[in-house]
């Protein structure tokens, strides 16, 4: 979070599939698709005849780049052809540049003899539309594994990072998100985002004045922000009621903001002279030793240098050391603080952490980092590859394949070996393997491999304090859940002031829950439901269905036929699904006991073909084998990839 210190991705318009395997339809490698211009697609093949066709936009999405190459010649055994178009036809997505003609096909062989094929004309520019196969955050196409980094930025709950392409990511609960428009060369975050730009101007969600000019690096604390001018001279903008807002001349090497409330809020500077320099509500607050330093960061209510030699020495307010972490005796390359919490990497670009040992923030995994950032109990650092990795309270973004996955309030997937790897709120799941896991809000549950439950978060009314036995199934509500015994009978646990926990007898073969109410799906076919009615989320239609899914205060159920019904809430459309077939159903939206969830609820259905429908909100084209809602829909891709997105507008 110091000075330099929320899948969402994008299936850009070429001619292969999502997961970047060639595709030989010929409508999709040869002429222009429906889904968007994106990058552009790749040239077809040769035809026989006639010139392969340019690649459109078959699977295209996201902002829309160049036009495709153009399409080679005929063979020359069976008469040149026309030569291939270059360049999408007008087409939805982000849109794609005007292409050029394709050259001409090459003459025919003597055996049969043939014209030269004449070029083809440019294709149009694409239309902005539906953005294709991303999330909230565009430029990792399809067959990436996740987000890369060049620079990690992380502070108080916020988790960030400034992508390969110059575009600032931030993640939470497995799905990354865009808080700041443009291209970044520095960032920093706490509760606000603060970066600049690469023509040197500051940007920030903040709505204070920036200052202006060019800067090269800035640093956000709790209240305030302070960043350094190409020049050297640091400026401050938002609170200043501590003086922390008010440095001297300099010039500075770098800034450091604290981020610790309710205070005494301070900033600290290395100067181009090697000394550091503090200022506060005194003249003498926070004053470090006298030496020269290669680093200085502010943290909760002290700071800490970085000798020339590689030792560290922390200070607090009043100079001393009663306040400030002891360090260890090792030799640091990089130093970054934040609360009490310190990492650093040593010269073999480990990574080593001292401080106040919250969730065991003190505890980084070995291996190499080119980076490394603290925020609070937990530390992130940057891999040679361009991945992150974080210890302690925190997670990463998620890379890697899944079997399955749940999305509430965060994220979790199984992976191939059985294990819980998840994103967000609550990512510590008990040990042992899982066969399905379960999660609406902040808490989660899952059917171990051999039967019994496991449940982890905050024990609400004992949400988390699961029954014994083995079980099928289990589905987890606001502050409830329900499992599916072996015997298909029903247990529930947690909160019951509706009686959305006390189940009927029978025997069921799914379940759906919501805020304050439940619904199970009957061997039969049926649905029943019990709890709070106040929208008719426990009134189902009288029909049959293979599952069911819900949500706050609304519930969809796929037919017998495959269509869709749903039931409850509709203030948002999320309860009037569209006509046609799904392979699954699932029901999702912010989680609040009230009418403002309505606003944010949705619904999404998984086509035959893979893609994603949701109503209201954006359709994505995946291919997806299974698509889960909690407060946005996700899916896992063909591959076992996470992607995710916004589901509603």
């Amino acid at each position: 979070m110091r000075a330099w210190s929320w899948l969402i991705w994008s299936c850009f318009g070429v001619a292969t599939a999502c997961n970047g395997e060639p595709t030989n339809d010929p409508v999709r490698s040869g002429t222009a698709g429906q889904s968007g211009a994106g990058r552009g697609g790749v040239a077809g093949s040769a035809g026989r005849a006639s010139g392969g066709g340019g690649g459109g936009a078959a699977m295209g999405g996201g902002r829309g780049g160049s036009s495709a190459s153009g399409g080679s010649a005929g063979d020359d055994t069976m008469g040149g052809g026309a030569g291939g178009e270059e360049g999408g036809s007008p087409s939805v997505g982000g849109g794609g540049s005007a292409g050029t003609g394709g050259s001409g096909g090459k003459a025919g062989s003597s055996a049969t003899g043939g014209d030269a094929g004449a070029p083809s004309e440019a294709g149009a520019a694409g239309v902005p539309g539906d953005p294709g196969c991303i999330d909230e955050f565009p430029g990792v196409s399809c067959d990436e594994d996740g987000p890369h980094f060049t620079r990690v930025v992380v502070g108080g709950p916020r988790y960030c990072g400034i992508r390969t392409n110059g575009e600032l990511g931030c993640w939470a609960g497995g799905y990354t998100y865009a808080p700041l428009a443009g291209t970044f060369i520095d960032a920093s975050v706490i509760y606000t985002v603060s970066g600049v730009l690469d023509d040197g101007t500051l940007a920030s969600t903040s709505t204070e004045p920036l200052p202006t000019g060019t800067f090269r690096s800035v640093s956000q604390g709790y209240n305030h922000a302070c960043a350094v001018r190409t020049d050297g001279a640091v400026r401050c903008f938002g609170d200043n009621g501590w003086g922390q807002s008010e440095p001297q001349a300099g010039p500075f090497e770098s800034v450091s903001a604290s981020e610790y409330s309710p205070g005494p809020f301070f900033s600290c500077g290395l100067l181009e002279t090697g000394a550091a320099h503090c200022w506060s509500r005194t003249p003498t607050s926070f004053q470090p030793p006298a030496g020269s330093f290669t680093a200085v960061v502010a943290g909760d209510n002290y700071a800490c240098g970085l000798r020339v030699g590689g030792a560290v020495e922390c200070w607090d307010e009043d100079g001393g050391t009663t306040a400030a972490p002891v360090p260890p005796a090792l030799s640091f390359r990089t130093l970054d603080v934040e609360d009490d919490l310190a990492c650093g990497l040593l010269p073999d670009d480990t990574v080593a952490c001292f401080g106040q040992n919250w969730v065991a923030g003190e505890t980084p995994p070995p291996g190499s980092f080119s980076q490394v950032a603290t925020a609070s109990s937990a530390g992130c650092g940057l891999r040679s590859d361009g991945t992150i990795e974080c210890w302690g309270s925190a997670r990463g973004p998620a890379y890697g394949t899944f079997t399955t996955m749940t999305m509430g309030r965060g994220t979790c997937g199984i992976r191939a070996s059985g294990q819980v790897e998840c994103f967000g709120l609550n990512p510590f799941p008990p040990a042992g393997t899982f066969s399905s896991i379960s999660g609406l809000t902040d808490h989660r549950c899952g059917v171990h491999t051999d039967g019994t439950l496991g449940c982890w978060g905050p024990d609400t009314n004992g949400s988390t304090t699961p029954p014994q036995g083995t079980f099928k199934k289990v589905k987890v509500g606001e502050s409830h859940s329900c499992g599916i015994r072996t015997d298909d009978t029903l247990a529930c646990w947690g909160k019951n002031t509706n009686g959305e926990a006390t189940p009927p007898a029978g025997t069921f073969t799914d379940l759906a829950l919501g805020w304050a109410h439940s619904c199970g799906l009957k061997t039969d076919g049926t649905v029943t439901c019990w709890g709070r009615n106040a929208y008719g989320e426990g009134s189902p239609p009288a029909d049959t269905f293979l599952s069911i899914s819900g949500a706050s205060a609304h519930n969809c159920g796929l037919r017998t036929d495959r269509t869709v019904a749903c039931w409850g809430s509709d203030v948002s459309g999320q309860s009037t699904p569209p006509t046609g077939v799904f392979q699954s159903v699932v029901a999702g939206g912010e989680y609040d006991d009230g009418d403002s969830f309505a606003a944010n609820s949705f619904s999404c259905g998984l086509r035959d073909d893979g893609s994603a429908e949701c109503w209201p909100g954006a359709d994505k084209r995946g291919p997806f084998r299974e698509i889960v809602a909690g407060d946005k829909p996700c899916g896992l891709l063909v591959d076992g990839r996470m992607r995710c997105w916004v589901g509603y507008p």
